[in-house]
């Protein structure tokens, strides 16, 4: 069997460079998955980080799924995402 590493990267309201070094070092660590989760007003960063990654990493990175749902948190529901990247190194 063949297990493959999965690294889940929350991102927030923290500047886009901090999540490109965090990603950067999983590509580094030899990771082979990586999935961005955004939660509420978070989409939207999820997505902009997922284009800032496969624009400045061209041909390395491969979006292989993507989940959307709700999820509670504190008695609130909140939207999220996750998208799951396979890195092709």
């Amino acid at each position: 069997m063949n297990s493959v590493a999965v690294k889940k990267l929350n991102v927030g309201n923290k500047a886009m460079e901090t999540y490109m070094l965090l990603f950067n070092n999983y590509v580094n660590q030899g990771i082979k998955k990586v999935v961005l989760y955004g939660r509420g007003d978070n989409i939207v960063r999820a997505v902009d980080l997922y284009n800032l990654i496969s624009k400045r990493l061209e041909g390395l990175v491969k979006l292989s799924k993507v989940n959307i749902g709700t999820v509670e948190y504190g008695g609130r529901r909140f939207s999220y995402i996750e998208l799951e990247l396979e890195i092709l190194r």
